[in-house]
């Protein structure tokens, strides 16, 4: 088998068909470079967007930031009134012990007091009888 031999010759139609492949060659190109423009400008939007959500969620977490300093000044401001209220409690309680042992004492300084007016009253009824008794009075 022989070898065809290639010819220096182009052809008009070789030569056409070489033009037409570049021309949709640069179509394409042509058209690849604006979907890629286009991509950039919705990559800017979405870039652009993502930077609004993060502003927003910067001023969120300040406000939580706030809040939680806040919670946490009032938590204190609370912890102190309750601690005022226990002292407040605790000196009172004490003075309601010290006036209801100064109550108990007088109590029983009263009731000493009586058994000793009861003891004394007994003897004269004692001394009452025995003079009814050398008198001849009857006691019922």
């Amino acid at each position: 088998m022989t070898t065809p031999k290639l010819t220096g010759l182009v052809e008009k139609d070789d030569i056409f068909l070489l033009l037409e492949s570049y021309k949709n060659n640069i179509e394409l190109s042509s058209t690849l470079l604006e979907q890629q423009r286009q991509l950039l400008t919705k990559q800017e939007e979405l870039i652009k967007k993502q930077d609004s959500a993060c502003d927003d969620l910067k001023e969120v977490l300040k406000k939580s930031d706030q809040c939680a300093i806040n919670s946490l000044n009032i938590q204190a401001k609370v912890l102190e009134s309750q601690t005022l209220i226990k002292t407040d409690m605790l000196k009172d309680n004490n003075k309601i012990h010290t006036n209801m042992y100064i109550q108990l004492g007088c109590l029983f300084t009263i009731i000493i007091s009586l058994i000793g007016l009861l003891i004394t009253l007994f003897e004269k009824f004692s001394y009452i009888k025995a003079i009814a008794v050398k008198i001849g009075a009857v006691i019922v």
